[in-house]
């Protein structure tokens, strides 16, 4: 009994030297500019990344995508085809039309051109065009197509780096905040999954990459109306309409698909869309509350057993505890992935994992502070630390 309280009092006082260190780091990181790279990098690291890359190693394990489909049109540079090619789209009745393009009013197009597409647009109940927030300085502009007066308008600013997040209402870039893309479809095509997006009150979601076979319908083919109606279908789907050919749309992803770190944009709009939508792929994020909870008693049981062993094995400690170590971030890893993979829930390891890679300095630490004058004068006026 007395070892227990003397290895907790050591553990605590360990846990405290960790939060201390972490309070110094993060000061540091304010008023210093050259921790700015390695905040990024860190941004840049995450347990999920490693887990859909290991669900998606499982040859054949593919889930099928009933409620989106792309139509690539990539190719097709007459808008007049393209106002063609959406209205075969909208007679096969899908829930939402989403186009991922922004058309201008470019003075070089024939208005006849002009005027078709945008009266094929306008007679699509579920229509929705895509807005882009553009920053300009210190100001942020709207880039939108011409024809935004006769349908739903809905901006496809998405992250940065990797995209692991898609915004389940709405964008905020400079201070300007516009409904989000996804949001959107999901507002007009499920209602049901956008209350439901709304009720959990989160601002972002974690995209879930797991394989799923997208239709791609090409809008080349859509011109041919008889070739059209046997071959694809529409009804009742959401329909993403982009380019797959444009490299500007590409953007870096949370784990490899198809062979690829790098996919076009809709397709990204895609798996967010039926990560609300499809069974079994939303995913909850543990909160920061519990996060720091989960953390603390981790990093506490790490820090009780660095306690002991450096009184139980004082020549081989420091290898005990970098073992022990190893052995507590791969545990993490392996009880994280399990949970992700069978429950869809994901632990929050940032805490405990800054408390167990400290774990072994901090004990050391702390050991020091013992011996010094300040905390031996502390221990005669309350006992119990030097218990």
């Amino acid at each position: 009994m007395v070892k227990f309280c003397r290895y907790m009092r050591q553990s605590v006082g360990t846990l405290l030297v960790t939060i201390g260190v972490c309070i110094l780091v993060a000061v540091l990181a304010f008023s210093w500019a050259f921790l700015n790279p390695i905040a990024r990098a860190l941004d840049a690291i995450a347990f999920t990344d490693n887990y859909l890359y290991t669900e998606n190693l499982k040859e054949g394990d593919m889930d099928y995508c009933m409620d989106v489909a792309f139509v690539n049109m990539a190719g097709v540079h007459s808008r007049l085809e393209i106002a063609e090619g959406l209205d075969y789209i909208s007679k096969l009745g899908p829930k939402v039309v989403a186009m991922d393009c922004i058309f201008s009013h470019n003075i070089s197009s024939d208005s006849l051109e002009n005027d078709s597409l945008r009266n094929v647009i306008s007679r699509i109940p579920n229509f929705i065009s895509a807005q882009r927030i553009v920053k300009m300085g210190d100001t942020v502009a709207v880039e939108e197509s011409f024809y935004h007066d006769v349908c739903y308008n809905a901006s496809v600013n998405i992250d940065e780096g990797i995209v692991r997040y898609f915004y389940p209402d709405s964008v905020t870039v400079g201070g300007l905040t516009l409904p989000s893309f996804v949001g959107e479809i999901l507002r007009l095509g499920f209602p049901d999954k956008y209350k439901m997006l709304q009720d959990r009150g989160n601002d972002e979601e974690l995209i879930n990459y797991k394989k799923m076979q997208v239709d791609v319908f090409d809008m080349r083919k859509m011109l041919d109306m008889e070739l059209f109606l046997d071959t694809f279908d529409i009804q009742d789907r959401v329909i993403l309409v982009g380019d797959m050919d444009d490299l500007r749309d590409y953007h870096t992803i949370a784990t490899e698909l198809y062979g690829m770190r790098r996919i076009n944009g809709t397709l990204i709009h895609a798996y967010s869309i039926a990560t609300a939508t499809k069974d079994n792929r939303l995913i909850t994020n543990m909160s920061d509350g519990w996060a720091i909870i989960w953390g603390l008693i981790i990093t506490l049981a790490f820090n009780y057993f660095c306690c002991w062993a450096y009184e139980a094995y004082e020549k081989t400690n420091g290898m005990i505890i970098n073992f022990t170590q190893l052995g507590f971030l791969l545990g993490m890893m392996l009880l994280g992935g399990l949970t992700f993979i069978n429950f869809r829930y994901n632990l929050n390891y940032t805490y405990a994992m800054i408390g167990v890679g400290l774990g072994g300095f901090s004990s050391e630490l702390w050991l020091w502070l013992e011996s010094l004058a300040p905390y031996q004068w502390l221990a005669k006026k309350w006992p119990w630390l030097n218990m």
